[in-house]
């Protein structure tokens, strides 16, 4: 901006001084130590221009089509869960979510199969805004109980937030007119908890107590959406966001459109589930082949959701464990033939495992899968078929071994046939009256089970621990 020469004469030939007079001096006489002029004639923007922010727009590289490496999905429950991504569960309140999440995280961090559904080993973070820590501690203790869970993977695996007296993670805020969500000082620190932690599954229960924006808003749902899979993208883990179903769905029933508000939830949700009328349904999988066949769900008296169909896969593991268990007990049976103590110690140099993976009886899954040769002693446990029995050993000291509850001339049988419900499987022999291990078998041996053989006196950790 150019100064026009009669004007500043006139102003300085009347005597004019002041605000006006010194700021067309500043204009015509710029600071010598100043920016320099543009060549485009314009000398007081030079070096003031804000810089352009960096774009969020990436080309991507067409050549690696040419690659043998590329990932397929990957799933930390497949194909419910798939890692990277927001999966939405929805179902109307009281409908069992926040059990059936458990669920989910509970098997997650054992590394325990559901429902014939394949389920990765992982750590879990469960964020519960709307059960305070007694209710989500209770809950987890029945499940661990009906499942037959490890109590000690699941407190090394688990971490709930108790987050009832927090702050939604996302809400709503007005700038000139504009609506948008952004995330609170709460929900700021959980996703650096989980960027921190690297957790591989977080549930958050549920989406009305995490985001204190507008449902019916796109582009607010789409910026929460990205917002909660933001955090473990990075180190692809996965999120589970449960979500109540609007009134109309919940009563009439929803298809498969089991979310209430915008359509931003169904399309920015890459796997979305649904729980009505006590059946489990993948409504959508963007990344994969959806599962077609809902999973009955059935609760047992201390309301724990467990699958509840006969048949399929359900059917399928509850033989695998039965044939398990016929293994275990052929070996217990040639280890008495035998005369050789099965010791009850989990580790060192002379384990359960040591003795009776050296006879020909033990099926090799349980030779080659140590886990799996525990759930089965567990099991066996449980049902009363082996106990645990002290004694001394040659040069006195006392010691325990297992051994068969019955004879070893006693039949060993296992029934192949399917069971018609997973509480209640075919019992492993005809004269045993103790309860079924279907799939996710009943809890495991506790205290008061193990410790009523008068003989035997009360059990020890080590027993239970095989």
């Amino acid at each position: 901006m150019n100064m026009p020469e009669n004007l500043l004469g006139s102003l300085c030939a009347c005597g004019s001084t002041g605000p006006v007079t010194d700021l067309l001096h500043a204009a015509a006489d710029p600071d010598p130590d100043g920016p320099p002029p543009r060549e485009d004639g314009d000398p007081g923007l030079a070096g003031t221009a804000a810089e352009p922010p960096p774009s969020k727009l990436r080309r991507c590289d067409m050549t690696k089509l040419y690659s043998a490496a590329l990932k397929a999905p990957t799933f930390i429950v497949e194909p419910l869960i798939p890692r990277g991504y927001l999966t939405l569960f929805g179902g109307h309140g009281g409908s069992g979510k926040s059990a059936l999440g458990l669920v989910f995280g509970a098997h997650v961090t054992c590394g325990r199969t559901w429902a014939g559904l394949s389920v990765v080993r992982g750590r879990v973070l469960f964020v519960s805004l709307e059960d305070d820590e007694d209710l989500v501690f209770w809950r987890l203790r029945g499940i661990a109980e009906e499942y037959a869970l490890n109590l000690a993977e699941i407190i090394a695996g688990l971490t709930v937030i108790d987050a009832t007296a927090a702050a939604a993670i996302m809400f709503e805020s007005s700038e000139f007119g504009i609506k948008k969500v952004l995330p609170t000082a709460d929900g700021e620190e959980l996703q650096a908890m989980v960027g921190a932690e690297r957790y591989d599954l977080v549930i958050i229960d549920n989406a009305s107590d995490a985001f204190d924006g507008d449902e019916n808003n796109r582009r607010q749902v789409r910026s929460f959406v990205r917002y909660c899979a933001g955090s473990v993208k990075p180190h692809n883990g996965a999120v589970l966001l449960l979500a109540h179903i609007d009134k109309n769905a919940a009563r009439y029933g929803a298809g498969k459109n089991s979310y209430s508000g915008s359509t931003g939830w169904h399309n920015s949700a890459r796997s979305r589930l649904a729980l009505a009328d006590d059946e489990l349904r993948q409504e959508k999988l963007n990344v994969g082949k959806a599962l077609e066949i809902p999973i009955p769900i059935a609760w047992t008296p201390r309301a724990v959701p467990v699958p509840a169909g006969q048949g399929g896969a359900v059917a399928a593991q509850a033989a695998a464990y039965a044939a398990d268990d016929a293994s275990l007990l052929e070996c217990f049976k040639a280890a008495a033939q035998a005369g050789q103590s099965v010791p009850s110690a989990a580790t060192g140099p002379a384990t359960t495992w040591h003795i009776l993976s050296a006879y020909a009886e033990l099926a090799k899954p349980l030779k080659d899968n140590k886990t799996r040769f525990r759930e089965g002693i567990v099991r066996l446990l449980r049902t009363g078929e082996i106990r645990a029995e002290s004694y001394r050993s040659d040069n006195r000291k006392p010691k325990e071994r297992l051994i068969l509850s019955r004879s070893a001339d006693a039949p060993v049988c296992a029934s192949s046939e399917p069971a018609q419900n997973w509480r209640e499987p075919t019992p492993l022999c005809a004269s045993s009256q103790h309860r079924g291990v279907g799939i996710g078998a009943a809890h495991p041996p506790g205290p008061t089970e193990l410790a009523q053989d008068p003989q035997t006196g009360p059990a020890t950790d080590d027993m239970v621990a095989v």
